[in-house]
């Protein structure tokens, strides 16, 4: 089912599998799952079309992203600084302070500073709402971290 021009440049770079489709024309989500079971842990691509351009059958991306993005990959997962052996004491960390919008006002009190002194600072980073606020952390400092979502 996948066009053509998404297909061919993977053929000389990888072994490829192909998932069957349903009577209907979308993709079988039960071979998908019979593959990733099948080549587990060796997976480095999967390539979906969202519509078929010759039948007009849709896939069920949202339903193939979730089996996608649920798969452990143990042995590629980020260092941590045990790994490194690297030890780092607590209050030599930053403190989260805003995590995707949400205000963590256990750290800010851990932190020292109270919601007005964070609203100001957050000012100078031309944040308005936390809610725009991806990650804000704060260092021993006082010095405050901010990226702001897109």
């Amino acid at each position: 089912m996948e066009h053509h021009s998404n297909d061919l440049p993977w053929r000389d770079k990888y072994d490829m599998d192909y998932i069957n489709v349903n009577s209907n024309g979308t993709l079988s989500i039960e071979d998908l799952k019979l593959k990733l079971k099948k080549y587990e842990n060796v997976v480095k691509l999967v390539t979906v079309t969202g519509a078929s351009n010759v039948t007009g059958a849709k896939n069920p991306i949202y339903d193939i992203a979730k089996l996608l993005s649920v798969i452990k990959k143990e042995n590629l997962r980020p260092v941590t600084p045990p790994d490194l052996s690297i030890t780092a004491k607590p209050s030599d960390l930053p403190l989260i302070i805003i995590n995707d919008g949400i205000l963590f006002e256990d750290n800010l009190a851990k932190s020292g500073v109270d919601k007005n002194w964070l609203m100001t600072n957050l000012s100078m980073y031309n944040v308005r709402d936390i809610s725009s606020v991806l990650l804000a952390t704060i260092d021993k400092s006082k010095r405050l971290y901010v990226s702001k979502k897109d």
